[in-house]
């Protein structure tokens, strides 16, 4: 079903409405099934022999034409679903029995258009699933949120994430004696705050004196060059310093800082900050909400530097 579903709705499918679009597309799914069934039995086809067809009608349900429809009349409620869709998708299909005369698209088709209508309004959380969706599709930014393919499991991602990070990893200190094992990361967390960097060159406030040192004795650098290097320094330094200084929990992923890089120094809790992140989307648990935010991918290098992959590594 998962599939089925990515395939009707691959242009605006989206992980935050995996749930209500897979229930309406099983829905809707059964009835018709149900509506094709009750027309071959008034077309006087015997209740025994309706086995011969479950093939057929299995093929047809699966057919892209169909697809489409179930998607279009989800979509868009003006939509007017034209029994030549399905009439023309059975006979597209190869050895399928032939249709009784008394079989009629025209009754099954307007019974479906109605049942789906009724599906889409069948819980306040489904309306609006569909009312997202709907204006989702003519725009290409909401477009986007069809990043995950639908047989992506996001409660397993959580899960994995709550098991893997949600300890403190204390794995660095000597805890001999100690149990220190079942800290939470989230209960002593402390956010940390952040400056932003303009002209700030790391590699230039961190040359070594010694080093500047030794390329004077050589005749690399006169004196004239350290002193302009220092107040290059002691400018930059200060510059960087008047940046006042924000929340780093307030800084990353937002409108005016859409990519952000974290520098410290060691021990500095940066990879805590990146766990913590992760774990705070983990942790909501509000399902509907947890869908709406943005899913953090959390890969450290260190493991990703062993993992092994035959046919080329890559993040993705």
């Amino acid at each position: 079903m998962k599939n089925y579903v990515g395939r009707c709705f691959k242009n605006v499918f989206s992980v935050m409405h995996r749930k209500p679009l897979t229930r309406a597309t099983g829905l809707a799914v059964r009835e018709l099934l149900e509506l094709i069934e009750n027309e071959l039995l008034d077309a006087d086809i015997d209740r025994r022999a309706l086995g011969e067809w479950i093939e057929s009608v299995r093929r047809f349900i699966a057919h892209d034409e169909l697809c489409r429809a179930i998607a279009s009349l989800f979509l868009d409620p003006d939509y007017q679903l034209e029994p030549g869709v399905f009439a023309g998708a059975w006979q597209r299909l190869d050895h399928v029995p032939t249709l009784p005369r008394e079989f009629s698209w025209s009754r099954v088709v307007r019974r479906f258009a109605q049942a789906v209508a009724a599906i889409r309004q069948s819980s306040k959380q489904m309306a609006e699933t569909f009312q997202s969706l709907s204006s989702a599709r003519v725009t290409e930014g909401l477009r986007a949120l069809g990043g995950l393919p639908p047989e992506f499991n996001l409660d397993a991602y959580r899960e994995a994430l709550m098991e893997r990070f949600g300890n403190l990893n204390l794995e660095m200190l000597d805890t001999t004696g100690a149990y220190y094992s079942g800290v939470r990361l989230w209960s002593v967390f402390v956010p940390q705050y952040v400056r932003e960097t303009h002209e700030y060159f790391p590699q230039l406030l961190e040359f070594p004196k010694e080093h500047l040192q030794r390329l004077l004795e050589h005749g690399e650098r006169d004196d004239s060059d350290l002193a302009e290097v220092e107040r290059l320094q002691d400018k930059r330094r200060r510059a960087h310093f008047s940046q006042p200084l924000r929340p780093a929990l307030e800084v990353g992923g937002t409108h005016s800082f859409p990519r952000t890089v974290i520098l410290g120094d060691p021990g500095s809790g940066k990879s805590s900050l990146l766990r913590f992140l992760a774990l705070r989307w983990a942790r909501i648990e509000d399902t509907n909400l947890r869908y709406t935010q943005p899913l953090p991918l959390l890969i450290e290098l260190r493991d990703y530097n062993r993992w092994t992959s035959p046919s080329g590594k890559s993040f993705l």
